[in-house]
């Protein structure tokens, strides 16, 4: 579906997003995490949902799990 090049610049901006201040990039990750189409991207968000202490990351990471 991807080549690895845009599979490459999609994980910079996972990243990215993970790095935002405040927490802005949560919604950004949460919103990969349940609707994009590859599973290895989704991971990567899900991955980085863990990393922070925002409530809603925390609250979308067990709505994954069930």
């Amino acid at each position: 579906m991807y080549d690895d090049r845009e599979i490459d610049v999609q994980e910079h901006a996972i990243f990215a997003l993970s790095q935002l201040g405040d927490n802005e990039g949560i919604p950004g990750l949460i919103t990969i995490a349940k609707t994009h189409p590859s599973i290895q991207l989704r991971k990567k968000a899900i991955f980085w949902l863990g990393q922070s202490d925002d409530p809603k990351a925390l609250e979308a990471i067990i709505e994954l799990a069930k």
